[in-house]
C-alpha cells in the first residue's frame, strides 16, 4: 500500500481533523506514539485508540479524552503467550 506524504500507516493525519468531514468520532492507531492525540480528540471529541507499544499506551494515557487500549502487533487471541490487552485505567 501506497502511503501519501504526511500519513502514517495509511491514516488520515490528524491535521485534518474538525475539517467539515463529518466525522462523529475516530478511530486512531499509535496517536501516543506519534503525540497526536490531544489533536485527534480536539478535532473529532470521540477517539479510540490502539497504542502497540508500552511507550505510545503510557503517552496516550496521560492525555486527556481518547479511551486508549493496548494491543499486541498481531493482535493475537486470548491464550496465544504474545497476546497483549489492556486499558488505560481510570477512564
Amino acid at each position: 500500500m501506497h502511503t501519501p506524504p504526511g500519513w502514517r500507516s495509511g491514516r488520515r493525519p490528524p491535521e485534518l481533523a474538525g475539517a467539515g468531514l463529518g466525522f462523529d468520532y475516530a478511530v486512531a492507531e499509535d496517536c501516543g506514539a506519534y503525540d497526536d492525540c490531544a489533536v485527534c480528540t480536539a478535532g473529532y471529541g470521540t477517539v479510540l485508540d490502539v497504542e502497540y507499544t508500552d511507550e505510545g499506551f503510557d503517552a496516550a494515557c496521560r492525555t486527556p479524552g481518547p479511551s486508549v487500549q493496548r494491543r499486541d502487533l498481531d493482535v493475537t487471541l486470548p491464550g496465544d503467550p504474545a497476546y497483549v490487552a489492556a486499558w488505560c485505567p481510570d477512564r
